[in-house]
């Protein structure tokens, strides 16, 4: 994609050729940059959401939960057998 965004002044070259000095490529190709840049970061992030997640105190909750609930269930086994 940088490859592109470089040569993509020479690929608007012709488009803007009414305008002064060509002066119409410098924003047309800084808005695409800033646009095409801006979709490749947004599709990093939904290509790994749990990177930004708080995803390990969450699964650190549910296992102590669990060991907890495991805990108990271990007494009740122990107390039925006595």
């Amino acid at each position: 994609m940088s490859l592109w965004l470089i040569l993509l002044p020479l690929a608007l070259y012709n488009e803007f050729g009414a305008t002064w000095n060509h002066i119409g490529m410098i924003p047309a190709a800084a808005t695409l940059s800033v646009s095409f840049c801006g979709i490749e970061e947004l599709a990093t992030q939904l290509e790994e959401p749990f990177s930004i997640l708080p995803m390990h105190k969450m699964t650190a909750g549910i296992d102590l939960a669990a060991q907890e609930y495991s805990g108990w269930f271990a007494d009740d086994l122990e107390s039925d057998q006595v």
